[in-house]
């Protein structure tokens, strides 16, 4: 049955089933005009649907829209020019887009995803949830790379040579407001490794793992203050003030917690070469303006004669280290 009637001075199109258990109505081909359609049954479109011509409107849908059997290249195609958002979700709703398999993939010149943040916004993205129980976060199977991470993010240099400094991944913490007093602490990024299982094995556990790889057949030649090859690189700019008593480094190491200790715990460890190349020393210092400056003291004010020195004479140096806020110096020797 189709009936049309009047509705605000326009027409509403009504589409039901025939009684008795007929077929629905339908059209085979053709084009379908009027100013609102009421569809109480169920609408089947084995093709395309296109608005065209309206300058403003929506489609408003109370129930839902079920694209499950649908085979369609593209089951949503949005390629207009829109001026505030192609897709608004403001509601209140527990997932707001749910897709089982491939999420997003952008091909463009503009951001992939964009959150603005605001007074209200307390989470950008969160993948898995906060817990020691088995499921809460992204599986990985580790038995080859693809399922090994759990997110991936590929840059280059697109062909073209480097001419200034890139970064794959930006991740910074903004203060703007003092901290008087408190144990407050903040960063940039935490990672953070969870042992909740016995382990027995000879590969590494980590929090973090950083790794810079020289090719075969290719030469680095670096020079001046960063002339560093390594995997991991940090560093602290101080244009501000650092209190009495304030320790700055460019890293920091701790340790923490009441278990059992029957190993060896350090603050750092080096461990042995895995290839050809075997490390040179224990520790590179940077002897930019001559003098290490801050680090030593010169051997002409701190002299000594050293039972059993690796050489003979005074040492060239003595290495400043500080445990708590008293400096010890420690002699070494040039080649």
């Amino acid at each position: 049955m189709v009936k049309l009637s009047k509705k605000n001075g326009g027409k509403i199109m009504t589409l039901k089933a025939q009684k008795g258990g007929g077929k629905p109505f339908g059209w085979h081909s053709g084009t379908i005009t009027c100013k609102d359609a009421n569809i109480l049954g169920d609408l089947t479109i084995q093709d395309d649907i296109i608005f065209g011509g309206i300058s403003a409107g929506k489609l408003a849908v109370t129930g839902g829209i079920d694209m499950q059997s649908t085979t369609s290249a593209i089951g949503i195609d949005l390629g207009g020019t829109f001026a505030t958002s192609a897709i608004n979700i403001d509601g209140t709703c527990t997932k707001g887009i749910y897709i089982k398999n491939t999420a997003i993939k952008a091909d463009g010149t503009g951001y992939a995803i964009q959150i603005q943040g605001g007074s209200a916004t307390i989470k950008g993205i969160f993948v898995g949830a906060d817990s020691n129980s088995a499921g809460s976060g992204i599986k990985l199977a580790g038995a080859s790379w693809d399922t090994s991470q759990g997110n991936g993010f590929y840059c280059d240099d697109g062909g073209t040579a480097l001419t200034g400094y890139t970064e794959t991944m930006t991740v910074r913490m903004l203060t703007t407001v003092a901290v008087a007093s408190g144990d407050v602490s903040t960063a940039a990024l935490h990672p953070d490794l969870t042992l909740n299982a016995n382990y027995t094995g000879t590969g590494g556990l980590s929090s973090i793992w950083g790794n810079t790889t020289i090719m075969t057949g290719k030469t680095i030649n670096l020079n001046g203050s960063l002339g560093d090859v390594g995997g991991a690189t940090f560093g602290l700019d101080l244009n501000g003030t650092l209190a009495a008593n304030s320790h700055g480094c460019g890293c920091s190491v701790g340790i923490g917690g009441s278990g059992t200790k029957t190993g060896i715990i350090c603050g750092y460890r080096i461990r042995a070469a895995t290839g050809t190349v075997d490390w040179d020393g224990i520790l590179s210092i940077e002897d930019g303006d001559g003098s290490w400056t801050g680090m030593t003291k010169t051997a002409a004010s701190n002299t000594a004669t050293m039972t059993n020195s690796p050489k003979t004479g005074n040492p060239a140096y003595w290495l400043k280290i500080y445990i708590a806020e008293t400096a010890y110096y420690f002699p070494v020797w040039t080649d």
